[in-house]
């Protein structure tokens, strides 16, 4: 994340890549944890700077959103709006969840990190998963 959350929180992060056929992705996560955690996810839009700096295009955020579920319950919704960054912070249970991001229109391949930072007592208690390639 942008800032230290301290030594309680742990870190994962996963990518995939966003093309013109595949505007969505289904990343998979797992609280392996004893009791409900503050939870931060982050997906940002890598490498669309570049377009903006060095190819002076100004369509360089995505419109993207982003879902998280709870087996087949919405627990998040955030509809599509262009910024390079989408992020926010909840208290889950454990359990597995899904978190769909999406891009409303693709102009050209975009990689898309997700990063979620969890409060719990050690790393191997967050498993976060992305599509197969």
């Amino acid at each position: 994340m942008c800032h230290d959350l301290g030594p309680d929180f742990f870190e994962k992060y996963s990518a995939f890549v966003l093309t013109q056929k595949n505007k969505k992705i289904k990343f998979k996560l797992s609280l392996n944890t004893n009791s409900d955690s503050e939870t931060f996810i982050d997906v940002s839009q890598m490498g669309r700077r570049r377009l903006r700096d060095e190819l002076d295009l100004d369509y360089a955020k995505l419109p993207i959103k982003f879902q998280i579920y709870h087996e087949k319950i919405l627990v998040f919704n955030q509809n599509f709006l262009k910024m390079r960054n989408r992020n926010h912070c909840l208290i889950l249970s454990p359990g597995d969840y899904s978190i769909i991001v999406e891009a409303a229109s693709l102009d050209v391949v975009t990689e898309i990190c997700l990063r979620v930072a969890a409060k719990c007592s050690k790393p191997e208690d967050i498993i976060l998963r992305s599509p197969k390639k």
